[in-house]
This record gives structure tokens, C-alpha cells and sequence, in this order.
């Protein structure tokens, strides 16, 4: 029979040292992940989907719009109380130890990079096998002149009566947009005979995108179906909207606001 003998004092204390460095320091930073950061891991992976050319193109269809919708939420929600950390001056790291600046840092560097890559599946991938399908998303710059005429009736007809230009000038301050609104700005240069540009003379208009209206316009297609953004259609007849003015340039952005909510006690 085997009999053990209990450790001496000097092996029980060695025994206690080696589990004592067994054991990691918690208050490390480099064992905690960002919260933040790891949402958009996750959003990073359904944007992998979108590019996985073994599914179906709508799909991957689905999947490019949900990394859209993502977005949203986490800026609405997350980077927005980011925000009010930084307007606030918190000083206070969390276990990962960063600081709301930081955080934005981080969040800024992500999601350039996921966005473009998101844009690259959608042009390098989506966009050609919808078009193989005959589905063909048309740009104003590259109607033909049946799918012109065919835009600017729908424009007459159906938009122009449901648009309101907010002039963006010293006795018009910029205008409260809706959230997720889609908008169309407009850079203005007043018509006249002077020589000299005046830069006076310039302005600054935007026009809000009705909800109301189907954002995929259908126009005349020589084969398969043809689609136009509303938006693009928006900007394309801008200079109806501004009689007296000439469009130098139009272009669609998109505004997210801040759901948090600021409650006086």
C-alpha cells in the first residue's frame, strides 16, 4: 500500500506561487473587449454573407441591407451615447480601457473601411448579376432619351407637386431634417448678365425626399425591367425648383440622429 505524505511548508508555498501566476490580473484591459467594437465584428460578419457568391443574389441582397439597417441602430444608439460621453467630458475608461474618444476613433476607422467594402459588393457583385437577371438600376446620366422624357414626366407629374426647397442661408439657418431621411442638397448661382462671379450670388438649397413616395422609379427598358432612384431623378430636375437660379451641383445624403433621449429632472 502507497501511503502519501503531506507537503512540507516550503512545497505548499511554492505549490500556492506557481497557481498565484496561474492566475491572469483582471483589472488588464487586454482581457475585456469593447463592446462597441465587438457589434461591429458582428456586423462585419453579416457583411460577409452579402459577399458569399455561394448564396442567392437576393440574399446577399438581404444581407447588404441589414449591415445598412445595423448601422443605423448602432450610430442612433451607440455612437450617439459616445457622444454625449465626449460632449460631457467623461474621463472614466471602462474595463477595456478606453475612452469614449477613443472609442469614436476606433468606430471611424471600422466602419469607413466596412462601408466602402459594402459599396465594393455592391457594384463589383450585386449590381452586374441583377443586371444579368434584366434588372438594371439606370443613373439620369446614362438615360437614353425615351427614359428621359419618361423621368421627367414622373418628376412633373408625381414629385414636383410633393417637394418643399428649404433655403440654407444667414435668414435661414440649416434645417431640422427627419431621421433616416433621404435628402437632396443643391448648390445655387443666381442667372444674370454680370461679368465678374460674384460669390454672393451663390447658394445653398435642400430638398427633403418624400417618404411617401416609392423610392424605385420604373422607366422604359429596351429589355428586362429599369429602375431610377428617386433621389437621383430629385437632383436630376433640381433647376424646376429654382426658376431664376442655375444648378451647379446636386447630390443626395442621408441624415441619422440621435434617439438618446436628455430628460430634465
Amino acid at each position: 500500500m502507497q501511503v502519501s505524505t503531506p507537503p512540507t511548508q516550503r512545497e505548499a508555498a511554492s505549490a500556492a506561487e506557481q497557481g498565484a501566476r496561474r492566475v491572469p490580473e483582471l483589472h488588464d484591459p487586454h482581457l475585456f473587449l469593447n463592446r462597441e467594437l465587438s457589434w461591429l465584428q458582428f456586423n462585419l460578419r453579416v457583411l460577409e454573407e452579402a459577399a458569399d457568391a455561394s448564396l442567392p443574389i437576393f440574399e446577399r441582397l438581404k444581407f447588404l441591407a441589414i449591415v445598412s439597417s445595423n448601422l443605423d441602430e448602432f450610430f442612433m444608439v451607440r455612437v450617439a451615447g459616445l457622444k454625449q460621453q465626449q460632449l460631457g467630458g467623461v474621463s472614466e475608461t471602462g474595463a477595456d480601457g478606453l475612452l469614449p474618444n477613443e472609442q469614436l476613433a476606433a468606430i471611424s476607422t471600422i466602419v469607413h473601411a466596412m462601408t466602402e467594402e459594402q459599396h465594393g459588393v455592391w457594384a463589383r457583385d450585386i449590381l452586374p448579376c441583377l443586371q444579368r437577371y434584366g434588372l438594371h438600376l439606370i443613373a439620369p446620366d446614362a438615360f437614353d432619351a425615351q427614359q428621359r422624357t419618361a423621368a421627367r414626366a414622373h418628376f412633373a407629374q408625381n414629385v414636383f407637386p410633393a417637394l418643399t426647397p428649404l433655403a440654407v442661408d444667414p435668414g435661414h439657418p440649416f434645417p431640422h431634417l427627419r431621421n433616416k431621411s433621404i435628402n437632396v442638397a443643391v448648390l445655387l448661382r443666381k442667372e444674370g448678365r454680370r461679368r465678374r462671379k460674384d460669390p454672393r450670388d451663390t447658394s445653398l438649397a435642400v430638398v427633403q425626399v418624400p417618404a411617401v413616395l416609392e423610392r424605385l422609379v420604373r422607366i422604359p427598358a429596351a429589355s428586362g425591367q429599369a429602375f431610377a432612384l428617386l433621389e437621383d431623378i430629385i437632383a436630376a430636375f433640381a433647376g424646376d425648383l429654382f426658376p431664376g437660379y442655375a444648378v451647379k451641383q446636386a447630390t443626395a445624403f442621408r441624415v441619422t440622429r440621435n434617439w438618446d433621449l436628455d430628460i430634465d429632472e
